[in-house]
């Protein structure tokens, strides 16, 4: 398990001073706050020195980018971020892979291969090829993940 993960995704220049619009993937309160150390691609570092905009949708200023040209160089890049300690209940849905995921009445449906990104639900790929929105997840235990599905969403 990497102690960092992905928070977002920088999107279009926002102005001329080297702004940008962030795309986030997080759920976790406070990601995004001046001052905060966040890692370009999960390898630069960089430190986030102003943000305003909608809490769906901010506008971040990094240290180092004052162009909208460097801003633009940004673009479709990751922003990464020291792992914080989740409230119980709450899981991070790339961790997942490795787990095998089990239906509500006990039927192992496949390992988790990988996480794709969605933007209605990140979407669990099984070994089989199945995908299973993980807004189904209802546990998730050590080894193993359990899914509500929908009839007929993984039938063969």
């Amino acid at each position: 398990m990497s102690s960092r993960v992905r928070i977002g995704v920088i999107g279009r220049p926002h102005g001329v001073k080297g702004a940008v619009t962030l795309h986030h993937v997080s759920d976790v309160p406070g990601r995004f706050v001046a001052d905060a150390h966040v890692w370009l691609d999960d390898e630069v570092a960089m430190v986030i020195t102003e943000v305003r905009g909608q809490p769906d949708r901010p506008i971040v200023r990094l240290r180092g980018v004052e162009s909208r040209e460097a801003a633009e160089e940004l673009r479709g890049h990751s922003l990464w971020a020291e792992r914080v300690a989740l409230p119980d209940g709450m899981v991070i849905v790339p961790d997942l892979v490795g787990a095998r995921l089990v239906d509500a009445d006990g039927v192992d449906r496949g390992r988790i291969v990988a996480v794709e990104a969605n933007p209605a639900s990140e979407l669990l790929v099984l070994e089989g090829g199945g995908l299973v929105p993980s807004i189904f997840i209802t546990q998730v235990a050590d080894g193993y993940v359990v899914a509500d599905l929908p009839p007929g969403l993984l039938d063969d």
